[in-house]
C-alpha cells in the first residue's frame, strides 16, 4: 500500500513537470524576446524574427505628426522634421531641424512634448539649447544623442533633463580631431561603447570613445571627391556590428558605400561608383539615409528622388515603397525631399518627409 502510494505521488509529479514545461519554455522566449526589443531599439528597431517576414507596404501613407505644408512651433506642428525614432512603446522621437528642438509623441497623439532644445523653437547655442538638430539615437532609458549642426557639436541628453552636455566635438566649427563641421549621421557600436559621426562639412567619418573630448578618424580623409579613399558630405550611417563596419550614405557622391574599420577606402553597394545620379532603380540621387535589416536587406532614403528605396540581399535593383519616382507632391502616395526612415517592432514604416513638414506611416501588409 505504501509503495502504491509513493509510486503514485512520483508519477503525479512527473506529470505536473511535463504540463509545466512549454509554458516555462514560452514565459522565457517571451521574456528573450523583450530583451531583444529592448537592446537594439534605435540600430533594428525590436523586430521579432520567429519567421521569415512579408515585406510589403502600402502605397499610401498615413500623417501621424505635423500638419501637412503647414510649419510652426505649436506642439503639433514640425518645421523641416529631419529625423525619427520609434521606441519599443511606439512614442515617437522627431527632429525638428528648424525649430531646434526634440519632439516626443506619445502613440496617438497628435501633440508633442520637447524633449531637448527650447519648447519655442529658438536656436541657442547654451547646454538647454540646440541649433538646426539633424539625427537621433535614443537608447532604451530615453536618454538621446543628437547631432546638433548647427552649433558644431553632439549632444547627449538624459531622459528629463532641462540641458545637455556635449558627447562629440567642441562646438566650434574646424576639421581637428576635436572639431566638427555641421555633423550628421549618428550611429553606435555598443558592444565597443563606440560613437559614429558623420562629419558632413569635413567629409569624413569620426569615431569617439565614451568620455573621449577628441575622434578618431575612421572614413574619408577631409577632402571630397569621388575617389575610394574620400567621402563627399556623408549623411546617414549605419553600423552593421557582423561585418565591423559601416553603411554610408554618400550624399554628394549619390551612392551608399561600406567603410570597415581599420581600412583605408570604401568598397560600392548601391549606385554608382563615378557618382552619377540617376532615377532608375539601380541609381541614386542625393541619398540621407541608409538602413540595414537583420535578412541583410538595404533601405535608402533617395531624397531628391523623393522616394525611399528597397534593396533585397544581394539585390543592385530596388523596389520603391514610399513615394514615386521623381515626382513631388503632398497626398498619401507622395513626398517632398523625405530625409530619414525607421521602422517599429512590426515593420512600419515611418518616413521624416521634410519639405512636407510632417512624419507618413506606411503600414506593412
Amino acid at each position: 500500500m505504501v509503495i502504491s502510494l509513493i509510486i503514485g505521488f512520483i508519477l503525479m509529479i512527473i506529470l505536473t513537470v511535463i504540463i509545466l514545461i512549454p509554458f516555462l519554455i514560452k514565459r522565457e522566449k517571451t521574456k528573450m524576446s523583450k530583451i531583444f526589443c529592448q537592446r537594439f531599439i534605435n540600430f533594428w528597431k525590436c523586430v521579432h524574427l520567429d519567421k521569415p517576414a512579408i515585406l510589403r507596404w502600402n502605397s499610401e501613407g498615413v500623417t501621424i505628426a505635423g500638419v501637412t505644408n503647414t510649419t510652426g512651433s505649436a506642439a503639433n506642428l514640425l518645421y523641416y522634421p529631419y529625423d525619427l525614432v520609434v521606441d519599443w512603446s511606439y512614442s515617437l522621437f522627431v527632429a525638428d531641424r528648424n525649430n531646434n528642438r526634440i519632439q516626443k509623441f506619445l502613440r496617438g497623439s497628435s501633440n508633442a512634448t520637447t524633449v531637448a532644445g527650447r519648447a519655442n523653437g529658438i536656436a541657442g547655442s547654451t547646454a538647454d539649447a540646440l541649433n538646426s538638430c539633424g539625427f537621433l539615437l535614443v537608447d532604451d532609458d530615453g536618454n538621446i544623442h543628437i547631432s546638433d549642426g548647427g552649433n558644431n557639436r553632439v549632444m547627449f541628453w538624459k531622459k528629463d533633463a532641462v540641458q545637455g552636455t556635449i558627447a562629440a566635438g567642441n562646438g566650434t566649427l574646424g576639421n581637428s580631431d576635436n572639431q566638427l563641421n555641421w555633423p550628421h549621421g549618428l550611429t553606435y557600436d555598443r558592444q565597443s561603447n563606440i560613437l559614429f559621426v558623420s562629419d558632413f562639412g569635413n567629409h569624413r567619418i569620426m569615431k569617439y570613445f565614451y568620455n573621449s573630448s577628441s575622434g578618431i578618424l575612421v572614413g574619408g580623409n577631409s577632402t571630397y571627391g569621388l575617389s575610394k579613399t574620400q567621402l563627399w558630405q556623408p549623411v546617414g550611417l549605419f553600423f552593421e556590428q557582423s561585418s565591423n563596419s559601416l553603411l554610408i550614405a554618400n550624399h554628394g557622391a549619390n551612392n551608399i558605400v561600406r567603410w570597415f574599420l581599420n581600412d583605408t577606402q570604401w568598397s560600392i553597394v548601391i549606385g554608382d561608383s563615378n557618382g552619377i545620379p540617376g532615377n532608375s532603380s539601380s541609381l541614386l540621387r542625393n541619398p540621407t539615409d541608409v538602413m540595414l535589416d537583420p535578412m541583410n536587406n538595404i533601405y535608402v532614403v533617395d531624397r531628391s528622388n523623393h522616394r525611399v528605396q528597397f534593396f533585397s540581399v544581394g539585390q543592385s535593383n530596388a523596389t520603391t515603397i514610399a513615394g514615386k519616382t521623381g515626382m513631388v507632391g503632398s497626398n498619401a502616395t507622395l513626398l517632398s525631399s523625405p530625409n530619414s526612415i525607421t521602422f517599429d517592432n512590426q515593420l512600419n514604416l515611418y518616413v521624416a518627409d521634410w519639405y512636407n513638414h510632417r512624419i507618413q506611416k506606411f503600414s506593412r501588409y
